[in-house]
């Protein structure tokens, strides 16, 4: 037996901004302020509620329309009147041969630091097959570079720093997503730049829309029409009486997609935490990411004391992390707990200590949740959730297998 509620109905969910997602039939859809974002991948198939942290796109203008913050280098560029993706007019750059021609914000460059940066860049192909991001200043000579065929592209050029987990997302019609991290090496004032990756005179890229945003991983579409645009994050939490979870003993499963999380971080975001809504010394938490060694796993904490982790070593990297897709669980009684992923077991039943102490300690169910779970605020972590079930008992090695296969 377990609860049946719809989440929706449970749901504590707010988001102070307007966001963006993809719609089943893949196309950019906006959300309002306070509404959930269920999400689809690029071939229709639901990837669950989207929580993102608060975000900003530094570029001043997100889609590229020449003459408007985007202005050409050696290529000319003509506006197209398209609706690609159901938000991009569309621009194609025609490169004037014998150098690496292309169109950038040139209109509103944007100042970076030596952290890391997510890159995205919405681009079609055109006569070349090929494309040419570039991060610059006005010395041409230094410059990251991201280029190559489509489906084939690499870092090509490293002078402000390296790249790396470079995605690209076949859209249909020509159309591509193009994402990257580029851990920046320099403060400047900088800016992006798109075109073929051709120095033949005439070939063609059309460029769409761009995203740069401070962090280790990209987000959604955050539009920007004249100054950066910033999405707040999303904040999700059920209060458990509402949802009939036991203090004593109980099993959480949830089937989690795209998860991504920076490398490198202090701040222990979580995928789920039962919590505390004045402070963090009672709290059950299920898929905890650990930044500084790149792991993922689950813990329980009573009184200030942690009562065990269990670990998952399957995932660890130690350069880059994610993004993670799979169903995880975690089973909890007066002095144990253990966790699945993907129907295979994960170390061993862990007894260590009093897991759920003498009351109940903890009332909120947060969603990319943070150390305190009293306002479902979340840290740095982004992630689907596509299902979540409580089964309010301890239940078998095999069941725990079983629900998450």
């Amino acid at each position: 037996m377990f609860v049946t509620a719809k989440a929706q109905d449970l749901l504590t969910y707010s988001r102070s901004t307007t966001g963006t997602y993809i719609g089943s039939d893949g196309l950019i859809k906006t959300a309002a302020v306070d509404e959930a974002r269920i999400e689809y991948d690029d071939s229709g198939n639901l990837q669950g509620l989207l929580l993102e942290p608060e975000r900003t796109n530094q570029l001043q203008r997100s889609a590229v329309i020449s003459g408007t913050g985007w202005g050409t280098s050696g290529a000319t560029a003509t506006n197209l009147n398209e609706n690609y993706l159901g938000v991009f007019p569309g621009c194609t750059v025609t490169s004037g041969g014998a150098d690496w021609h292309r169109i950038e914000n040139n209109a509103s460059a944007f100042t970076t630091s030596a952290v890391p940066y997510a890159v995205t860049v919405w681009v079609k192909s055109g006569t070349s097959g090929k494309v040419r991001i570039v991060l610059r200043n006005t010395d041409a000579g230094n410059e990251t570079v991201v280029s190559g065929t489509f489906g084939s592209i690499s870092q090509t050029s490293s002078a402000y720093g390296g790249t790396s987990r470079i995605r690209e997302y076949n859209l249909g019609n020509g159309i591509y997503r193009i994402q990257f991290k580029w851990d920046c090496s320099v403060s400047a004032l900088l800016n992006l730049g798109i075109g073929p990756d051709s120095t033949t005179n005439g070939q063609t890229v059309i460029a769409l829309g761009a995203q740069v945003e401070e962090g280790a991983f990209p987000t959604s579409y955050i539009p920007s029409t004249g100054s950066a645009g910033t999405r707040q994050q999303d904040i999700a939490y059920i209060d458990i009486d509402q949802f009939g979870v036991k203090q004593d003993r109980g099993t959480f499963v949830a089937e989690v997609n795209n998860l991504d999380w920076p490398t490198a971080t202090n701040t222990y975001p979580r995928v789920i935490e039962m919590g505390n809504t004045t402070d963090n010394s009672d709290r059950l938490i299920t898929m905890l990411v650990n930044g500084p060694s790149n792991i993922v796993y689950s813990s329980v904490v009573t009184d200030g004391s942690n009562q065990g982790d269990i670990t998952y070593q399957d995932f660890a990297d130690s350069v880059d992390v994610g993004p993670f897709n799979g169903k995880v669980a975690l089973r909890y009684d007066e002095t144990s707990q253990r966790t699945a992923k993907d129907g295979v077991l994960i170390g061993s039943e862990d007894a260590t200590g009093n897991i759920v102490g003498q009351r109940p300690y903890r009332t909120r169910l947060a969603l990319r949740a943070e150390a305190n779970a009293a306002t479902g605020e979340g840290d740095d972590i982004r992630f689907h959730i596509k299902t979540l079930q409580y089964y309010p008992r301890k239940v078998s090695d095999t069941e725990l297998q079983t629900l998450t296969t």
